[in-house]
């Protein structure tokens, strides 16, 4: 895999070329990505021939060199537009689908991305983190909780396994990045809206997020930034302070409806659990009746 090696280079623990370099070699991922995806799609009968090549391709996939390759996948995302990464994206797909020790190690290090990445590039890693997050298949609640939960186990032996998800960074950007806090926040609204799945894992979270709808809801309110412009974004200007946008108006009414959803739904279950446990109770009641009078007539008898 020559292509490979040029990307990475020799070194697995540093990157070899800089960003304006890198950035004219989304031709070179999207090459990759096509014939590993013409690799996996072939039946086992004729995967023989290209034993070879997928024996190499899996070490960067998933072996040895994995971490220093999805990394450099995370900086095309962010060097590359995302229109030019399809069977990139794609490739990352299969890879993750029905794969939960891939989907971790990805979710990862997308989530290490977002952390470090410049506001600007923050929608092209959450178009990457979509790809992944919504995947239907049995790991797809796990890759939620990985992503916006993370991994906190003081009881693992291994610290390394440790991360802190999209909800721990709302809550530390609130104070420090306000445009970080707003568009992870918008993401959750968005991800809402595309996947039922994914609506029904925030309405079952949603006391993790609802104190970012009302520092939301409190920035509408007395943020001095005031961007009435149709073409002003918190997404993609270069001012670091939170902006009142139409856009960010739109964001916070998808989220008080979410967030109203939940408490409905949430109210729902409460009340059809409190009936049914007085339908249980009565059933219990009457029966416990209904042997006391076959006891009372036997003894008459």
């Amino acid at each position: 895999m020559r292509l490979i090696n040029f990307l990475l280079g020799e070194n697995i623990d540093n990157r070899r070329w800089h960003c304006e370099q890198a950035k004219e070699f989304g031709i070179i991922h999207e090459i990759i990505s096509i014939l590993a995806l013409f690799c996996y799609s072939i039946s086992e009968n004729n995967r023989k021939k290209y034993f070879e090549i997928i024996k190499q391709m899996d070490i960067y996939f998933t072996g040895q060199w994995s971490n220093r390759y999805l990394k450099e996948i995370c900086y095309a995302f962010q060097e590359v537009s995302s229109t030019k990464l399809i069977y990139t994206l794609q490739l990352m797909e299969i890879l993750a689908k029905n794969n939960e020790k891939f989907s971790e190690q990805f979710i990862r290090i997308i989530l290490q991305s977002i952390v470090q990445a410049h506001t600007n590039d923050l929608k092209s890693l959450f178009k990457l983190l979509s790809g992944i997050l919504l995947i239907e298949d049995s790991f797809q609640m796990k890759r939620l909780q990985l992503a916006f939960e993370g991994i906190n186990e003081s009881s693992s032996s291994d610290n390394n396994q440790n991360f802190n998800g999209l909800y721990s960074l709302i809550r530390t950007s609130i104070d420090t990045e306000q445009r970080r806090a707003y568009q992870t926040v918008k993401y959750l609204i968005t991800l809402a809206n595309q996947s039922d799945a994914c609506k029904d894992y925030f309405s079952s979270t949603a006391i993790q997020w609802e104190a970012a709808i009302n520092w939301l809801k409190q920035q509408m309110q007395t943020s001095w930034q005031w961007s009435p412009a149709h073409n002003i974004s918190n997404e993609d200007t270069d001012i670091r302070s939170f902006q009142r946008t139409r856009s960010a108006q739109y964001t916070l009414e998808q989220a008080q409806s979410l967030l109203q959803q939940t408490t409905i739904l949430n109210k729902n279950i409460h009340n059809n659990t409190s009936t049914n446990e007085v339908i249980e109770f009565n059933d219990i009641h009457n029966q416990s009746s209904s042997s006391s009078s076959q006891s009372t007539l036997v003894g008459a008898d």
